[in-house]
């Protein structure tokens, strides 16, 4: 015990930094270059001799022309090192490298992995964990940046290789002949793989692996390395037309590796950092292109979880302290016009966001209880949770909030009604105390009453909500030509009174830019689990924006779409296939209630 104590507190006092070995070279190169640095490191190790065999790691980056960027890693005595990344790959390289005292020779580098992108790094007890993307596939691209799924990771130790005693103390035995060493080196190997004669902290470390291991990143998991999918196509548009260079800082709301980044950024410049740090958003990526209206038209819905409060359902419900809500997704629809004389196309967005009730309520799931009741588990008179999470949300995306509430207003057996009416009064105590510009518009929705009776029709019924709410909140075009007035009229858009307009307010508010139409506010939509209803509710919102998407950028002239036109069935698809990616992440089936063709949906409860 007090052994393994003392190897304990070396290890502590050992333990370096991930600043203290990986660092930048600022220097840009080209792949010649970079090459040639590869095959210096290799001559190097394979003649390298002395130094009383101390374990050296460092760690090499660099950029090369063109802006994509690369780097080597050299780690000796047989550690994991190594990337380049460049030209879409990274590549990693083996150095085992044995050292003694009277000089000796390694193998040089060795190719281990070819990689796309670093997910981070992590360290539990013992060393730092580096994590490639080895493998990856192409779901789409928005104005030329392609977007790509992960297909595969792997993960490796940086930590210099075991050295058995017999390979440090002769130089003849550095190559591994030696039967009796080879064979101590196997059964040592043999008894760490069942957990015989390993310390406490290493049983631990095995656990963690293993536990970090369990995290499937193949699914439903996207990165660009030209786009920040983190943020909405409004927030690139103006990011790149206010400061181009460098790019503004990614949402780490959206970021799934944010943790395993938070240290990379710190060994790397603020100015380069995102050549390095590639944030992993997920959610859902759907694209699809056609020809219609004599245009060409690429259509796409991107769907961003937040990491923040995340679970499955039933384990994750309502709010938390700090205002995060369960199954918080962003829904995007871009649509972008190719046909046009500008280079780049004209683009249009809309966003609405899903989330569950902002209240403290939870579930209980139960085997021989299909619907568990709902539980108001926490006393909070002020609302303060509910308060953060609309101050997040004015934050975000400005005013008007827009609730729709999808929950059942009465129930013979209250189970919905009861989370419903502390919501209501949530929102009713937040509005007293703000002032009139930015109270929030609630609209309570009874979906299952709707739906069941003979003398109402749902779809007209979201119908009517969605084009008020796209009205109240607008949304996004890069280069407008008509507007849409509040009669429904259609006018030619002024872009010169316009101009003169942003140029006064941008001036007034210290240099903000504006473009000539952009979405202000949110709709937020909410059942009780915000997967099916919601979908749906979602779905009708989408329609009516695109309608009015096509109007404003010169597509059609009636902003209402018909239900079986190409482009409406073709919507209907991608928002069934979204909304059962959702319902399979938060809760583990597809959606039940679908899309119809005509709008319609299923009357199930």
């Amino acid at each position: 015990q007090q052994q393994q104590q003392q190897q304990h507190n070396q290890k502590s006092t050992t333990f370096r930094r991930l600043s203290d070995f990986v660092f930048e070279d600022p220097a840009v190169y080209t792949q010649s270059e970079i090459r040639d640095i590869l095959d210096m490191i290799n001559d190097g190790n394979r003649s390298g001799s002395g130094g009383g065999g101390d374990d050296s790691h460092s760690f090499y980056g660099s950029q090369f022309h063109g802006g994509s960027y690369g780097g080597s890693r050299e780690y000796e005595t047989g550690s994991m090192g190594g990337a380049g990344v460049g030209g879409g790959g990274v590549h990693g390289s083996d150095v085992p490298s044995h050292r003694s005292g009277g000089g000796g020779s390694g193998s040089g580098l060795k190719p281990i992995c070819k990689a796309y992108g670093i997910l981070g790094f992590i360290r539990f007890l013992d060393c730092y964990y580096l994590t490639l993307i080895t493998k990856r596939a192409k779901v789409g691209s928005i104005g030329g940046n392609s977007i790509y799924t992960i297909k595969s990771t792997e993960t490796f130790p940086l930590k210099p290789a075991e050295r058995t005693k017999s390979s440090s103390s002769s130089p003849e035995n550095s190559s591994g002949s030696d039967p009796s060493s080879m064979l101590l080196s196997m059964w040592n190997r043999g008894k760490r793989s069942v957990g015989l004669g390993l310390s406490n902290r290493e049983i631990a470390e095995l656990r963690y692996q293993g536990l970090y291991q369990v995290v499937d990143l193949t699914k439903n998991f996207f990165f660009s390395y030209t786009y920040d999918l983190t943020r909405s196509l409004q927030e690139n548009f103006l990011a790149m037309t206010g400061r181009p260079f460098p790019p503004p800082p990614f949402k780490d709301m959206y970021a799934w590796n944010f943790f395993l980044t938070r240290e990379l950024e710190e060994c790397t410049h603020s100015i380069t950092n995102f050549h390095w740090v590639l944030p992993v958003v997920h959610g859902a990526f759907i694209q699809r292109k056609l020809h219609d209206y004599g245009r060409s038209l690429n259509l796409i819905l991107l769907a961003r979880r937040s990491r923040h409060f995340a679970g499955t359902r039933y384990l994750k419900r309502g709010v938390s302290d700090r205002g995060k809500v369960a199954n918080d997704v962003e829904h995007e629809q871009i649509i972008h016009d190719e046909s046009t004389m500008s280079p780049e196309g004209v683009f249009s967005s809309y966003l609405q966001i899903r989330g569950s009730i902002p209240t403290f309520w939870t579930q209980e799931s139960s085997v021989t209880m299909p619907k568990p009741p709902i539980v108001l588990n926490r006393v909070d008179p002020t609302y303060q949770a509910t308060q953060a999470h609309f101050e997040d949300l004015l934050k975000r995306y400005g005013s008007p909030i827009i609730v729709v509430d999808l929950v059942k207003q009465s129930e013979k057996r209250e189970r919905e009604v009861i989370v419903g009416n502390e919501f209501r009064n949530a929102i009713d105590y937040i509005n007293c105390h703000i002032d009139d510009h930015h109270k929030i518009l609630y609209c309570a929705l009874d979906y299952s009453h709707i739906s069941k009776h003979r003398n109402l029709n749902v779809s007209s019924s979201l119908n009517d909500v969605a084009t008020w709410s796209v009205n109240q909140t607008g949304f996004f075009c890069s280069s407008p030509q008509w507007k849409i007035m509040e009669g429904g009229s259609i006018e030619p858009f002024d872009e010169g009174s316009y101009c003169d307009a942003a140029e006064r307010l941008s001036k007034r508010l210290g240099g903000i830019l504006f473009f000539p139409m952009e979405q202000m506010g949110i709709l937020r939509t909410n059942c009780i689990d915000c997967l099916d209803r919601t979908n749906v509710a979602q779905f009708s919102a989408g329609v009516e924006a695109l309608g009015q998407q096509l109007v404003v950028m010169g597509i059609r002239s009636s902003p209402k779409l018909d239900p079986s036109s190409i482009i409406v069935r073709m919507l209907i698809d991608m928002y069934v296939e979204i909304g059962d990616q959702i319902a399979l992440q938060y809760g583990g089936s597809e959606a039940h209630k679908k899309v119809a063709s005509a709008g319609a949906t299923s009357n199930i409860p």
